[in-house]
């Protein structure tokens, strides 16, 4: 009987375990009809609880009926579920019961911000619709705008719905969770951000406070308190999770080791306080240098948590932080224990803040602490602290300001005793300064006069870098061309190698003395971007013909994808966009031995008239590291000594491209990893047309290197048969002083049906203009600089008449700046066209001004579609048809651009030898009048013969002379033209003209050509 008796006690015992766990292992359902009007309901019984150690389950998972009996209830939590710091993902699972036969609105908030990742699972009627945000987030993905976590819920009438919250955090897990009605939860965060405004309010009323103390009395103590509260401010923002939703919204991995950061500057700020404050130096001396370790210490965190990974980081983040405290705690007692009086109030201000940061750590590890500790202890402990430091430092002040006194009325008392002593040592002090002051005049002199020396040397470093690359410029011309000349006759393969090999070893130097002249010029300011309009896929065309051949030799893929969104005609400077494509492409296929070779462009923002592109450059190549990353873009360095050895180059190409990036109003960036491949890319800002895409002279198409070589190759062959538009009956009215610049528009207006008039300067084209009707002339091309009357008077003299105020004048001008373009516009002309003169560019812009027969005026306006018009007139032959007759061949002459040249001509051969017979005796009576001007040193006439000279050579290919013409012009303008100067301009003119004559005699070429 007694067994039996057992034996049931035993079952009973048993049964009421099971009971007990099986109510303690699922949660009640929160029926909302049991708390009828309440505001908010705690949830903190309602969840039950799985942890999830390995992050896999996913809400399909725990959703499983089988997964049911395993979430708990933790029934030690009562204010909110607080897990510690933990690795793995915390599921939680609430039912809610809506009896009503109305739908609820209710908002479920997590009172705490610092959770990475919080994903509430809500059911629909296919499975769950899932909201994420969390710390991990930027602010804005946040269903509500709130510093907790708040989502909507809508509650089905007459329903029970179970909702699963996921919680995983680098950081400790704590999930305070209250279900409010609407309108309360509005006035609740009402009152709470008034709050956060008065207790930020006040540190910034103590700051400030302290702040102009400090500029008055000069005390690091007021200085070290500002701090401390600007890192009290910093912490408890970032903390309460004030400063993720207003300071940095978008800073994902700022808000994530903010807090910690925060808690840092905090820690080593208050020891900096503290050490000030009591002057622990002298008080405690070892606790001074224990204090100044953990000051290094709360450094490195801050790096840490910046540099590490933030779970490894947080416990000793957390440790630091606790051992900050005892520290100050000890050293505070220690020296109120030595008669510090200072040291007892620190005490009483520090131990408010320190019960509180003990609490948190504690709650950070995992022990039950009030929820309302973790939310608002630390503004309260450390609002307290902070007031009562600020009374402490009155106090100090006080304390001093009675010292002071005492001391003075000691000094007094012993300054009768020592009055002569006193003057004797002023005596000595003041000859002392007399002669250090003498000291420091004499050092001043001497680095004034060491920064002069550096300037000059400087300057004169810049000027001899410009000087010798023209210097080296003239002979490498010479190299060069004697070079080709050479290749195009007859020569042993072995002496073809050997000139083949000098050939492009002088284009590879004269590279080289490019880029060491444009980095000299970028040093002085003296390159300007310019503002002309252009078409992108001309930029393109030149990119890929220089760059697609290396590229082929080394068997790269080259692929080109540009957005049909960027415009076909833009308005910026295409000589230094091109350049620095070709600086950057060249240098991905130099590094880049297999693979390929990526340049794409993209729209990156647009607007109303402008538009900015984005531009990246990818290979394959041998890659960087950071510390090779680093010096990148200094002049004169590559990424180590071995890439100067086995690829070559000066390091002056990614300098160059940086500085004409930012002179576009861009920036060069570069990602790397060594063995995988390197991506350059840069943004910058055009004027925008307004023509689309689609309207753009060839189609952007994704292309590999053998296509460019072909496409390029192809339109090369093809280059002298252009298609020209057809005006009609129109006339034009030339205004020219110099015969070969007429005679080159004369033959290019020509072809195009146009009659042409010439007048050779200003004053001429009036006497012309007026005295024929006002509809004689349809156009007017007007060069700037012409004697008698220039292009700017005439051009305004002829606006001044009303019955020529709609003939349209085009300026033709050497100088396509933006400075010269806004005279010319002011001056009364519509458009300008830049010598020497591009074909294209050159139609196009007649197009828009003149109008073609069947053609509406409204199509005329837009970009002209060259390649719709005739062909060229039967009196210009095509190349093709002139290589059998041997006069046809074109002249080849050192340091003129024959193809070019062609091309702007048409392919016609006949007129190209007429220009080269007319050119001979121009540049030789423009020698003779140089040498007179030079003689007589007349600037205005040497200005003059150096603006035509830049005309004629530019328009006849000599871009050696064309340019040096340029520089002098300049130069002579800012009134620094040197002697030396002059001499190689003189030399260089003489060369040409020499091998002009050379290569006329050479072909039998005689100047009386140029009379039929």
């Amino acid at each position: 009987m007694l067994k039996l008796f057992l034996s049931f006690r035993k079952c009973c015992v048993l049964a009421g375990f099971w009971l007990l766990s099986s109510a303690f292992a699922h949660a009640e359902v929160l029926r909302l009809s049991d708390v009828p009007g309440a505001d908010f309901i705690n949830l903190t019984p309602y969840w039950s609880v799985l942890e999830d150690l390995e992050q896999k389950w996913t809400i399909e998972d725990v959703s499983k009926p089988e997964f049911a009996s395993r979430f708990q209830k933790d029934a030690r939590q009562h204010e909110s579920l607080s897990f510690g710091l933990r690795t793995s993902a915390i599921w939680l699972r609430l039912t809610v019961d809506n009896s009503t036969a109305a739908e609820l609105k209710r908002l479920l908030e997590i009172g705490f911000p610092h959770l990475h990742q919080v994903e509430l699972y809500a059911p629909t009627d296919h499975g769950f619709q899932k909201t994420a945000t969390g710390f991990s987030r930027p602010f804005a993905e946040r269903p509500i705008a709130h510093r907790n976590f708040v989502f909507p819920l809508r509650l089905a009438p007459e329903s029970e719905t179970t909702y699963y919250l996921r919680v995983a955090s680098k950081t400790t897990i704590d999930v305070p969770s209250t279900l409010w009605e609407q309108r309360a939860f509005i006035q609740k965060s009402l009152y709470e951000y008034m709050a956060q405004a008065l207790y930020f309010g006040m540190l910034a009323a103590l700051g400030l406070y302290n702040f102009l103390l400090f500029l008055s009395l000069r005390d690091r103590n007021y200085l070290y308190y500002v701090l401390f509260v600007a890192a009290n401010a910093l912490s408890i923002s970032a903390f309460s999770g004030v400063g993720f939703q207003f300071l940095w919204p978008a800073s994902v991995s700022w808000s994530m080791i903010s807090s910690m950061i925060g808690f840092a500057s905090t820690g080593l700020t208050l020891l900096l306080f503290q050490q000030r404050l009591l002057s622990t130096r002298q008080t405690a001396p070892l606790l001074d240098k224990i204090m100044t370790g953990f000051i290094v210490l709360n450094l490195l965190q801050m790096v840490g948590f910046a540099l590490f990974d933030y779970r490894a980081m947080i416990r000793i983040g957390i440790s630091i932080d606790m051992l900050n405290m005892v520290l100050a705690l000890i050293v505070g007692i220690v020296c109120a224990l030595r008669g510090q009086r200072s040291a007892r109030l620190f005490l009483v201000a520090f131990s408010s803040l320190l019960l509180v940061a003990v609490l948190l750590a504690l709650r950070s590890f995992g022990l039950p602490i009030p929820n309302f500790v973790s939310i608002y202890g630390m503004q309260i402990g450390s609002s307290l602290e902070m007031l009562l430091l600020s009374l402490t430092l009155a106090d100090r002040f006080n304390q001093i300001r009675h010292e002071k006194e005492v001391a003075q009325q000691q000094l007094v008392t012993s300054l009768k005793s020592s009055e002569r002593m006193l003057e004797q040592r002023v005596a000595e002090r003041t000859a002392q300064l007399v002669r250090s002051n003498s000291e420091l005049n004499a050092n001043k002199l001497e680095l004034e006069a060491a920064k002069q020396g550096a300037e000059d040397a400087s300057r004169m470093k810049s000027e001899f870098l410009t000087n010798m690359s023209h210097e080296i410029r003239t002979p490498m011309n010479a190299i060069i061309g004697m070079a080709y000349l050479a290749l195009q006759s007859d020569l042993k393969r072995k002496h073809r190698d050997y000139v083949d090999k000098i050939h492009r070893s002088a284009i590879s130097l004269l590279g080289i003395i490019n880029d060491i002249l444009d980095f000299s010029k970028i040093e002085a300011g003296k390159i300007d971007v310019e503002s002309v309009n252009f078409t992108f896929d001309e930029v393109l065309a030149n990119v890929t013909n220089v760059t697609s051949q290396p590229a082929h030799e080394k068997g790269l893929e080259y692929r080109l994808d540009i957005s049909p969104e960027v415009p076909g005609t833009l308005v910026g400077d295409p000589l230094r966009l091109g350049q620095v494509l070709i600086n950057l492409v060249s240098n991905a296929i130099k590094f880049t031995s297999a693979g390929e070779v990526y340049l794409c462009c993209r729209v990156f923002r647009l607007g109303s008239d402008w538009v900015e592109l984005y531009f990246e450059i990818r290979d394959t190549g041998i890659g960087m590291t950071q510390e090779q990353q680093a010096g990148l873009f200094q002049a004169f360095s590559q990424a180590d000594s071995s890439i100067t050895r086995k690829y070559g180059g000066t390091g002056l190409g990614l300098a160059i491209s940086k500085r004409l990036v930012e002179m576009m109003d861009g920036k060069l960036m570069v990602r790397s990893d060594p063995g995988v491949g390197s991506v350059f890319s840069f943004t910058t800002r055009f004027g925008s047309t307004g023509q689309s895409a689609h309207q753009a002279a060839s189609p952007r198409t994704k292309m590999k290197a053998g296509s460019l070589k072909e496409s390029s190759s192809s339109h090369a062959s093809t280059g002298r048969q252009r298609v020209l538009p057809q005006f009609g009956t129109g006339k034009v009215l030339v205004v020219e002083d110099n015969e070969i610049n007429q005679q080159i528009a004369l033959e290019m207006l020509a072809a195009t049906g146009l009659q042409v008039d010439i007048a050779e300067n200003g004053q001429a084209a009036l006497d012309k203009l007026f005295a024929a009707e006002p509809q004689a002339y349809d156009l007017l091309l007007m060069d700037i600089q012409m004697p008698v009357l220039g292009g700017h008077s005439a051009a305004k003299r002829i606006r001044a008449d009303w019955r020529y105020a709609e003939i349209p004048i085009l300026a033709m001008t050497a100088h396509a700046t933006s400075e010269e373009r806004t005279q010319c516009l002011q001056s009364g002309m519509q458009d300008l066209i830049v010598k020497p003169i591009d074909p294209d560019e050159f139609y196009q812009t007649l197009s828009k001004w003149l109008k073609r027969p069947g053609v509406d005026q409204d199509e005329s306006e837009q970009t002209p579609d060259v390649e719709a018009s005739t062909q060229l007139p039967a009196s210009v032959e095509p190349a093709d048809q002139v290589l059998n007759d041997p006069d046809a061949i074109p002249v080849e002459i050192p340091g003129f651009d024959t193809n070019e040249t062609m091309d702007r001509l048409g392919g016609d051969v006949a007129l190209y030898h007429r220009i080269l017979a007319m050119l001979l005796p121009a540049l030789t009576k423009t020698l003779e009048e140089f040498d007179i001007a030079q003689r007589e040193d007349n600037r205005s006439a040497l200005m003059i013969i150096a603006h035509g000279v830049l005309g004629m050579g530019a328009n006849v290919g000599a871009m050696a002379l064309a340019k040096a013409a340029g520089e002098l012009e300049q130069s002579l303008k800012d009134r620094r033209a040197s002697s030396q100067q002059l001499i190689l301009f003189r030399s260089l003119l003489e060369e040409t003209v020499q091998a002009l004559e050379t290569a006329l005699r050479e072909k039998k070429i005689f100047v009386e050509t140029a009379k039929n």
